[in-house]
C-alpha cells in the first residue's frame, strides 16, 4: 500500500497496518471496559469518513474527508460471521479474547474469533432488569461480570483470572446506597490488575436515578463507596472507562447538554466534558440530542483512543472521534456505517489478509449483535 493510500485509510486508528486491499470489505465492535481509556478525532487532514455499508455483503466504503466526491476505495475486512450474537467483545492478543453474548454467555478463545467457546452461562438474573449483565475484561485471562441476582437487595460481581476455569464471587448489598435503590444497572471498569470501579444505578423514577461509584483495590474481593454521583451526573449512564485515576462516564437521555463526564481524581469529582469538534457538528447541523458511548483506549498506547457519539436530528449518525493525547483533544474521524450501535473496542487479532497480531483493530457491534472490524 502506498503512503498516500495509507494516510487515507488511517480513519479510526491511524496506527493500524498490514491489511491488503482487494475490492471487497467488511467490519465490527464491542463495550466499554478493559484496560482501555478513551479518545477521538475531528476533521484532521488525511482522515477519512465512513460512508455506507451494505450489510448483505459486509462491505463499507471510506471516502476522503476533504474530497468526498473522489473515487472511494474498499477496505479489505469483511463482517465477521459468528454463531453468536454479541453484547461485548475484546481481543487481547493475536488469538486470545473475550466476548459476552446477548444470551448472557461468557465466551473465551485462545484460537481466534472464529473459535469462541462458552465458559460460563449466567442464569437466575433478577427479572426486573431484563437480564442485565455487564462485563469488564483485563488481560488475556481475566474477566469480571456484574449483575443483579434474583435475591432482592444484592449486586453480584464474579471474576476469573484463569480464562474461566475457576471463579470468585463478591456480593454487595445495595439497599443502603440511597433513599431509592433497586435492581437497575451496574457497570465495571478495571484500571489495572487490582484497581477497578463499579457504577451502580437504580432504575429512574420521576426523572431521578441513584448513582453510586464504588472502587476495589484488591481485584474485586471488596468494594468501597467512592462517591454518590446522583447529583453530579445528569442523564442515564451507559458505561464507564478508567485508566489510572482518570475516568469517563458516558450518558444518554439528556438532550444535547451532557453526554460525557470526566474525573481526574479517581471518581471523587466529575466534570461535564464537551468535545469541541462534536459541538461544532452540533451547531452546524442543528442536532436535537446526543447520546454518549464510553471511550476505549489502545492497550499499546494509552494516549490513543476512540469514542462514538450518537448524534440525532432528522437522521441518526454514529460519529467517531479519535484522540492521540489521552483525551485532551478529540477529532472527528468518520461515521460508523450502521443503523444502531451496541458497543465497541480496540484490540489485537488476526483476520483474513490482515497481518497476524495486528494491534489496535477497531471492533464494533451493531444493535443486533453483529460483529464488524475496521482495519487498515
Amino acid at each position: 500500500m502506498g503512503r498516500k493510500a495509507a494516510v487515507i485509510f488511517f480513519i479510526l486508528v491511524a496506527w493500524l497496518t498490514g491489511c491488503s486491499m482487494p475490492e471487497t470489505t467488511g467490519v465490527e465492535l464491542a463495550n466499554p471496559e478493559t484496560e482501555n481509556p478513551g479518545a477521538a478525532g475531528s476533521g484532521t487532514e488525511g482522515y477519512g469518513t465512513l460512508e455506507a455499508v451494505n450489510y448483505g455483503t459486509g462491505n463499507f466504503e471510506l471516502a476522503d474527508s476533504e474530497n468526498g466526491d473522489e473515487e472511494r476505495e474498499a477496505v479489505d475486512c469483511k463482517a465477521i460471521d459468528s454463531i453468536y450474537t454479541f453484547k461485548q467483545i475484546y481481543m487481547y492478543g493475536e488469538q486470545s479474547g473475550w466476548a459476552l453474548t446477548t444470551e448472557n454467555e461468557l465466551l473465551f478463545t485462545e484460537e481466534g474469533i472464529e473459535s469462541f467457546s462458552v465458559v460460563r452461562k449466567i442464569d437466575g438474573i433478577n427479572a426486573a432488569t431484563d437480564g442485565f449483565l455487564s462485563a469488564s475484561f483485563f488481560g488475556g485471562h481475566t474477566a469480571y461480570l456484574a449483575y443483579f441476582p434474583e435475591e432482592d437487595g444484592q449486586l453480584t460481581v464474579e471474576y476469573t483470572n484463569d480464562g474461566g476455569v475457576s471463579w470468585q464471587k463478591t456480593l454487595l448489598d445495595y439497599t443502603g446506597f440511597g433513599s431509592t435503590c433497586d435492581a437497575g444497572s451496574a457497570y465495571l471498569a478495571m484500571a489495572d490488575e487490582k484497581t477497578g470501579y463499579l457504577l451502580y444505578c437504580s432504575t429512574p423514577g420521576t426523572g431521578k436515578m441513584t448513582k453510586i461509584l464504588l472502587e476495589t483495590a484488591d481485584g474485586g474481593r471488596t468494594f468501597n463507596v467512592v462517591a454518590d454521583l446522583s447529583d453530579q451526573i445528569a442523564g442515564y449512564p451507559r458505561g464507564l472507562t478508567f485508566h489510572g485515576k482518570k475516568g469517563y462516564i458516558a450518558v444518554s437521555y439528556h438532550g444535547v447538554d451532557s453526554y460525557l463526564y470526566t474525573t481526574a481524581d479517581g471518581g471523587i469529582t466529575w466534570e461535564d466534558e464537551k468535545i469541541a469538534s462534536a459541538e461544532s457538528i452540533k451547531a452546524g447541523e442543528k442536532i436535537s440530542y446526543i447520546d454518549g458511548y464510553p471511550p476505549v483506549f489502545s492497550r499499546q498506547d494509552h494516549g490513543r483512543g476512540i469514542i462514538v457519539l450518537k448524534m440525532v436530528n432528522e437522521n441518526t449518525v454514529y460519529q467517531v472521534f479519535e484522540t492521540a493525547d489521552g483525551g485532551s483533544r478529540w477529532n472527528a474521524a468518520g461515521k460508523l456505517p450502521c443503523d444502531s450501535l451496541g458497543s465497541y473496542s480496540l484490540g489485537s487479532y488476526s483476520l483474513g489478509t490482515c497481518s497476524p497480531g495486528s494491534d489496535d483493530v477497531f471492533l464494533f457491534l451493531d444493535g443486533e449483535g453483529k460483529l464488524y472490524a475496521v482495519s487498515d
